[in-house]
């Protein structure tokens, strides 16, 4: 090397002429190599570029799809070389769902409940490769499964419990619409009606 320096961790062989070894810093890089023959023949060439930083893949867990739910989550990157490119490679996603090539993107409308896992792979312009997996379950759409309640009686102390099936723990409760009878009271962790009613109608 006649001039410059090689990229931080590479190495020039004098007698072939390779360079090798793992580049262990990003940035530019300018220099010049040398050669001499047996009779002190010189040929000199320059060469420089930028050593570009190591793929990564950024996006460490994605938010689990809920059934019938739009869905739209992006893996996102960090160094390489653009473009970048994104690929399923192990596994498959969740029936309903579709991975953008180009952006990451992982969108649309999961259609069935259950386990899932895949692996998406990124590489960039120059072949570098990154991937990460992922994996969850989609739970079943949220029901509330009492559809009727015992109708409270005046001053008879009164206890219902709401239940449900599907959806995610914890669920909570809330009056949406209208008002209890005055006296009860709803619990919102667990869903259950209880107090003593004060007034007819």
């Amino acid at each position: 090397v006649s001039a410059g320096s090689l990229p931080t961790g590479l190495s020039l062989n004098t007698s072939t002429g390779a360079i090798t070894g793992t580049p262990t810093a990003a940035g530019s890089y300018s220099f010049t190599v040398q050669a001499a023959d047996a009779n002190s023949i010189v040929a000199t060439q320059a060469y420089s570029g930028t050593v570009a930083a190591a793929l990564t893949i950024t996006t460490t867990t994605l938010p689990t799809p809920a059934l019938s739910a739009a869905y739209s989550q992006t893996v996102s990157t960090s160094g390489g070389t653009a473009p970048v490119t994104f690929t399923v490679s192990a596994g498959s996603l969740p029936a309903g769902l579709s991975l953008d090539s180009a952006t990451g993107a992982i969108t649309g409308t999961p259609t069935a409940a259950g386990a899932y896992s895949f692996s998406i792979q990124a590489t960039d312009a120059n072949s570098l490769v990154a991937s990460h997996a992922y994996s969850g379950s989609i739970a079943t759409a949220l029901a509330i499964t009492t559809t009727s309640l015992p109708t409270p009686a005046l001053s008879t102390a009164y206890s219902q419990t709401i239940a449900t099936s599907g959806g995610t723990a914890p669920v909570t409760f809330a009056v949406s619409a209208g008002s209890l009878p005055t006296g009860l009271s709803l619990n919102a962790s667990t869903g259950a009606i209880t107090g003593t009613p004060t007034a007819a109608g």
